[in-house]
């Protein structure tokens, strides 16, 4: 990079683990028995667990990055409490909501809050009514998160279940007829990339059969 782009380079590691103790400097490797021949090079480090001594900065931060920090952490302290992560969900969506950030930084940080903070069915329902009727009472003047990240997942759904139909729909062309279990197999399939590649198999395969043990010896 230096030698194309002109700017110095740095190595640096940001460490999201709960270990405390573990705090590499450094990385190496090398051929056995030759010394000479291998690399080696240090870097500082950012353990985000540090940040658990400095909550009340990561509060009074506008810096997006906080509210990132704050979601991983909370991330961690909640993994075997789903209902101390509800709480915890909350109170950093209004957070996100009170801090001046702008309508597309609040997408962006929600959905990384959500997926950090996943919650079961019956918790993420009750978040969804909670943060909906939130945004509702400020007012906000666009769409709200939920309603905006409910798309995106409808989307995502929707071409995969295209996806899904385009295989088939070759099997049937080639085949005629398609039996329900091999159609049930298909339809399970969440991988948008395999199903890809299914297609291809789908024009490729010499009977269903031969199409059936591709799929079964994936999902094995």
């Amino acid at each position: 990079m230096f030698d194309r782009y002109g700017p110095s380079v740095i190595s640096l590691a940001i460490l999201g683990d709960a270990e405390s103790d573990w705090r590499p400097k450094k990385y190496s490797y090398g051929l056995a028995g030759l010394k000479d021949f291998g690399m080696s090079f240090r870097f500082p480090i950012v353990k985000l667990i540090d940040y658990r001594k400095k909550w009340k900065t990561l509060e009074n931060s506008q810096n997006p990055f906080a509210i990132v920090v704050r979601t991983h952490l909370k991330g961690l302290e909640t993994r075997r409490s789903a209902k101390k992560r509800f709480d915890e969900k909350k109170e950093l969506f209004k957070a996100l909501h009170e801090a001046n950030y702008s309508e597309q930084q609040i997408l962006d940080l929600f959905r990384f809050m959500d997926w950090v903070l996943g919650l079961p069915k019956r918790l993420e329902q009750q978040f969804n009514d909670f943060a909906t009727q939130y945004e509702e009472d400020k007012k906000m003047p666009y769409i709200t998160s939920i309603e905006r990240l409910g798309m995106e997942k409808g989307i995502q759904a929707g071409a995969l279940q295209k996806a899904r139909e385009y295989v088939l729909e070759i099997l049937k062309v080639r085949f005629k007829r398609v039996p329900q279990s091999l159609t049930k197999l298909v339809q399970a399939i969440e991988d948008e990339h395999y199903l890809s590649k299914l297609h291809r198999e789908a024009i490729l395969v010499d009977s269903l059969k031969s199409f059936r043990q591709v799929v079964e010896n994936a999902q094995s």
